[in-house]
């Protein structure tokens, strides 16, 4: 156990990432007060959907994937795995 146990981290990014997280906890603490608890939840999981929804690549094909295995296709089973491989395989 040379140099640290186990990763060596700088004093610097403990402070940063503490400084970050006070900020965010003092927001939601802030809301809390002003708004209200359930403001504040409904603030925050829509805030979570449009995180959810800005991190994904393509939207159309993630939206047709997921109301196809909400509602799949009475005529012929969805292979979810096979599906996706094609996406994947074809050159844009």
């Amino acid at each position: 156990m040379a140099n640290g146990f186990p990763l060596r981290v700088s004093k610097r990014a403990d402070i940063s990432t503490g400084k970050a997280w006070c900020v965010r906890l003092c927001a939601i603490a802030l809301a809390l007060l002003l708004l209200g608890f359930w403001r504040t939840l409904f603030i925050a999981v829509f805030a979570a959907l449009g995180a959810l929804a800005g991190g994904i690549g393509n939207k159309r094909d993630a939206v047709r994937v997921a109301i196809n295995r909400s509602f799949p296709p009475k005529d012929k089973p969805l292979d979810i795995e096979q599906d996706t491989q094609d996406k994947t395989n074809k050159p844009e």
